[in-house]
């Protein structure tokens, strides 16, 4: 009888491969396609509805798996959001004492701002731990200026239709990335990097993010000459 994924599995090991950024491709796309024939719905299209329901739960949780844990700039964003979540305590202190308010109005009325259970491979609410979650706004002020520059720059060439230009700094993007992508596999080998090698693997994605948006507008405009 199919039963449902244990409860709080992160997506590492709904794939059934070890929590570690270094990852062998070919292995997570073979985990991958094994387990999307096991839980696969058409195999389950006449068991009870449960199971029916189980099926489609867990190949949802498959995709996910995939979509996150392939591409190695998203695979180490989670497993940030992941080693963030287990160490980082909340924000402020829970527990009130018996003499003063609630901080949130009488006691009951209203819930704080989010949970602060922080389990399973949820990510921790936004400004908790060292990572961030994916596509949330980058606020360093140095790479928001030179994303800038690179933006003004991209824009310039589009403007004058020099496709050369544009090749040369979707080249110089596409280098800085792979770059990062290197320097993230050294911050983050073995099975437990120092906080202040996640800090600077977080602080590479926010970079990484902005390069890879910068290199979308390079590309699109390239392709439109």
């Amino acid at each position: 009888m199919l039963q449902p994924a244990p409860a709080g599995e992160d997506l590492f090991a709904a794939l059934g491969v070890p929590r570690r950024f270094a990852q062998d491709a070919a292995e997570l796309e073979r985990r991958f396609r094994e387990r999307a024939r096991a839980f696969h719905p058409d195999r389950f299209a006449r068991a009870p509805a449960r199971e029916r329901r189980i099926a489609l739960e867990r190949s949802a949780r498959l995709n996910e798996a995939h979509r996150t844990l392939v591409p190695p700039r998203r695979r180490a964003g989670y497993l940030l959001q992941l080693m963030a979540a287990g160490d980082e305590p909340p924000p402020y202190d829970t527990r009130v004492p018996r003499d003063r308010p609630p901080p949130y109005g009488a006691a009951g009325d209203k819930p704080p701002p989010y949970d602060t259970r922080v389990s399973g491979d949820r990510p921790p609410p936004n400004g908790a731990g060292e990572a961030r979650a994916a596509g949330q706004t980058v606020t360093d002020p140095a790479l928001l200026e030179e994303q800038l520059a690179i933006r003004e720059r991209i824009e310039a060439a589009r403007a004058a239709g020099d496709a050369a230009e544009l090749a040369r700094l979707a080249a110089g993007l596409s280098s800085r990335l792979a770059a990062i992508d290197h320097r993230l596999g050294e911050l983050l080998a073995g099975d437990a990097p120092s906080v202040e090698a996640r800090r600077t693997a977080s602080r590479l994605l926010d970079e990484a993010r902005l390069l890879e948006r910068a290199l979308e507008l390079a590309q699109g405009g390239a392709e439109l000459r």
